[in-house]
């Protein structure tokens, strides 16, 4: 009987560490946290929405001109655990001028309150970021 029941805690602590229990896990220095991920997300000026970093993007971005393409740039970067930016990818673009521009803006940014992981402050991944260029 005691036989068995060694069996079995050895089997429920093998499945815990492959499915990538992260018990008492800690971010190191240098760890990239995803923003889903992290337990109180960075903050834009107060906002945890990525609602008033959009705003901000809005109003701080140039347009170069009356003809430059419209669509879609999606862009992913790291609040690092300073507050600052940094690692800013265009991961879909539409021009390269206007990524430049996009990148540019980003990298601009006033700090952030980093995330916080484990009660520690941390360098997150923001994914997936959208900014919209219309002609205005």
């Amino acid at each position: 009987m005691i036989r068995k029941i060694t069996t079995i805690t050895t089997f429920v602590i093998v499945i815990l560490l492959l499915g990538g229990c992260s018990c008492g896990r800690s971010a190191n220095k240098n760890e990239i946290i995803g923003f889903e991920d992290v337990d109180i997300k960075p903050a834009f000026q107060g906002d945890t929405t990525l609602t008033a970093f959009h705003n901000w993007v809005k109003k701080s971005i140039y347009y170069p001109g009356e003809d430059h393409p419209t669509g879609r740039v999606i862009v992913s970067f790291d609040i690092l655990n300073d507050g600052s930016l940094a690692n800013v990818v265009i991961v879909n673009g539409i021009d390269p001028s206007i990524d430049q521009i996009t990148r540019e803006t980003i990298l601009n940014s006033p700090k952030w309150a980093p995330g916080r992981f484990h009660g520690k402050p941390c360098s997150t991944r923001i994914t997936d970021f959208v900014v919209i260029w219309i002609l205005h």
